[in-house]
């Protein structure tokens, strides 16, 4: 499934309900970023996002092992996993595991070759992860947000998706 988004990377109006507060947390994110390619670690004001901070995983890059560890998980978003997360290390999960796409995504936002957020959606949940980084660009921590993705009929299928965007009509055509 895809969501639409510009070319800033932001949804625009085709999340559904349940998941539209994502829009706000990619706005308070941009703005921390301050035209950076990532906003700094040590900028990340949670107070900008108060109302959403039950719906939010803090997820920490481990020095030794360069892999994320989650480090806070919101009331809302622990009772959309069906696992506890905080402590976790989803990167090493492996597939099949109710959390790996956690860590798929957390893998994903600190590629050099993706200096920006990165949609993914597991079954009935959309998870927006956000990279924040250093002075050096290295990605440090990630701040993911997860929402439910309403489903039509049966949807049994685990794949997890990617969410690419697509580009509206008249900002440069449509992909």
């Amino acid at each position: 499934m895809e969501a639409a988004m510009d070319d800033g990377g932001t949804a625009c109006g085709d999340l559904p309900e349940t998941a539209g507060w994502l829009e706000r947390l990619v706005a308070v994110w941009q703005d921390q970023r301050a035209g950076a390619a990532l906003p700094d670690a040590h900028e990340l004001f949670l107070a900008d996002m108060a109302e959403m901070i039950p719906n939010l995983l803090l997820a920490y890059r481990d020095e030794e092992t360069d892999e994320f560890e989650i480090e806070y998980a919101g009331a809302a978003a622990r009772t959309l996993l069906p696992l506890e997360p905080v402590g976790l290390v989803p990167e090493r999960c492996p597939d099949g595991h109710p959390l790996a796409w956690l860590g798929t995504g957390f893998a994903r936002v600190r590629r050099p070759a993706v200096p920006g957020l990165i949609w993914m959606r597991a079954e009935a949940l959309v998870g927006l992860f956000l990279p924040y980084g250093g002075f050096d660009g290295r990605v440090t921590l990630v701040l993911a947000g997860l929402a439910r993705w309403p489903t039509v009929g049966d949807d049994s299928d685990p794949t997890v998706v990617p969410l690419r965007g697509r580009r509206r009509r008249g900002r440069g055509g449509s992909r």
